[in-house]
């Protein structure tokens, strides 16, 4: 496994910036490209995936999304990646559920807009 060196910081507005110094190498430029090259080849090749949350967070879920029925409240307690898909599994009404994750969102406004949408609008 190789070292991993941050080549970049958040300022305190969000912005990005160069971890390096001010006084650049040849080298440090080409590093960068690299990392950046290499990150964008694995989004292309779908080997890079943004999760849609991670362990712990609180989360709305579309019950049942084949018959649109409830949205609800989750913490997440397990992230599994299949061949197909993205599990978000966490426990609700007692019951530890499975969900997938294109109908599992950060937020109720989210979650209701994705809702109205599969009622078609209504």
């Amino acid at each position: 496994m190789r070292e991993y060196k941050r080549l970049t910081v958040r300022r305190e507005d969000g912005k990005a910036m160069y971890a390096c110094s001010l006084r650049w190498e040849a080298e440090d430029e080409q590093t960068i490209l690299d990392r950046l090259a290499e990150l964008e080849d694995m989004l292309e090749s779908g080997l890079l995936q943004k999760l849609p949350c991670k362990v712990g967070d609180k989360v709305w879920v579309l019950d049942d999304p084949d018959y649109v029925a409830d949205i609800f409240e989750m913490e997440v307690e397990d992230i599994e990646i299949t061949r197909s898909k993205i599990i978000v599994s966490g426990v609700h009404n007692g019951e530890y559920q499975d969900f997938v994750s294109s109908f599992v969102f950060k937020t109720k406004a989210q979650a209701e807009a994705r809702l109205k949408e599969l009622k078609g609008g209504k």
